[in-house]
């Protein structure tokens, strides 16, 4: 029996170099992540042998595109380790990649982890301590932010069953050993940072059968691809690490833009204060939210099939998406409303004989209000 667990760690960071990320050494574009030229592959990959810009933007619908890929090669950029590539307690780091935006961005590590997964993959998941400090070593032109990466990971195995991933199963016995490895994959967490309550029967309900193959499980930290059959039975496995390096990390990432762009709006709707907010910054919300659901508010995201956009609309029921959406529309709704009455009012005292005074500045006058059938998320 033996494990094999690749992770890419997505770190929210920020570019802190004065110089632009080709001049140090980046490439523009996603990582071209090898597909293997195995019997699994055909039919599948179609004529593509890498996962680069090309194939992935193949593979996505164009309207995300921008917020991916970048229209203009600024926003994504990847970077090969050079020689021996850098080694920490067995793990592995083969490649880097950033998604850069307006906010900041995203910088991922792609790290092959040692037979101790779950372990070393709980030390690189820790905000303090040497596993971040090894990282952050490595690409000095990036601040990572003070919080926990998310994870997406890719396990298999090779033998005639699955390994354990930690050597006291005992404590969530009632889970069998597939399951075991699904949540400490999902969380980055190891069983020294604690225990969910195994009896607990929402903790699997974000769980994708993709085929039976392999599946994916959706946490609220990250997301696991496991292999059900043994990588001796089948080559499949080799060519679901390059789709999960590349197509369904790309998922992931569309799914925290969409994800941080929500509750950025919604912390500037709780900063409203109707009594003393003017109209142009509800429009100004308005329009963002418009701008929001145009780029980045979709589930369905490709035509070429349906397992990226399930794992995908999983995410956003783990992080309640479509609930925080309503709310932060209903409640712009009724700010317009008030700011409508409150401009009937200011409207009334203006004496009607003295047309030159309803000539008010538009600041002043309403809250103008796109209709806000316009703005609530479509059935896609």
């Amino acid at each position: 029996m033996a494990a094999d667990v690749f992770a890419c760690l997505i770190f929210r960071a920020r570019w802190k170099a004065e110089r632009t990320p080709s001049s140090r050494g980046w490439s523009p574009g996603p990582l071209p992540v090898p597909i293997p030229a195995v019997e699994a592959a055909a039919g599948r990959a179609g004529e593509s042998v890498v996962a680069d810009r090309s194939a992935r933007t193949g593979y996505f619908s164009a309207r995300v595109h921008d917020a991916l890929y970048s229209a203009q090669d600024t926003g994504r950029w990847h970077r090969r380790s050079s020689g021996e590539p850098p080694e920490w307690r067995g793990a592995v780091v083969h490649d880097w990649e950033l998604l850069l935006d307006e906010e900041g961005g995203y910088a991922v590590a792609h790290v092959r982890l040692p037979q101790q997964a779950v372990e070393v993959l709980s030390e690189l998941t820790k905000v303090r301590g040497e596993g971040r400090r090894w990282l952050s070593a490595l690409v000095d032109d990036v601040t990572f932010e003070p919080v926990r990466p998310r994870v997406v990971t890719h396990f298999c195995w090779a033998g005639d069953r699955i390994p354990e991933p930690i050597p006291d199963p005992a404590a969530l016995s009632s889970w069998s050993t597939m399951q075991r490895w699904q949540w400490f994959l999902a969380s980055g967490t190891s069983a020294a940072d604690g225990l969910p309550d195994p009896a607990d029967p929402r903790i699997f309900a974000g769980t994708v059968h993709l085929s039976s193959d392999w599946r994916a499980t959706i946490l609220r930290d990250g997301v696991t691809y496991t292999a059900l059959t043994s990588t001796e039975a089948t080559d499949f496995h080799a060519v679901a690490r390059a789709y999960v390096r590349s197509i369904h990390l790309d998922a992931v990432l569309l799914g925290l833009l969409q994800l941080n762009a929500l509750h950025r709006i919604a912390d500037r709707v709780a900063g409203i204060r109707v009594d003393r907010t003017g109209a142009g910054a509800v429009e100004s919300l308005e329009a963002e939210i418009l701008d929001i659901r145009a780029r980045l508010w979709w589930n369905n995201v490709s035509e070429r099939g349906v397992q990226v956009a399930e794992v995908l609309r999983a995410f956003q029921n783990q992080h309640r998406m479509a609930d925080l959406y309503a709310q932060v529309v209903a409640d712009l709704d009724d700010i317009s409303v008030i700011c409508k009455r409150a401009a009937r009012g200011w409207r009334t005292r203006r004496s009607p004989t003295r047309r030159h005074d309803s000539a008010a500045p538009r600041s002043a006058i309403a809250c103008p209000r796109i209709a806000i059938a316009t703005i609530r998320p479509p059935s896609r």
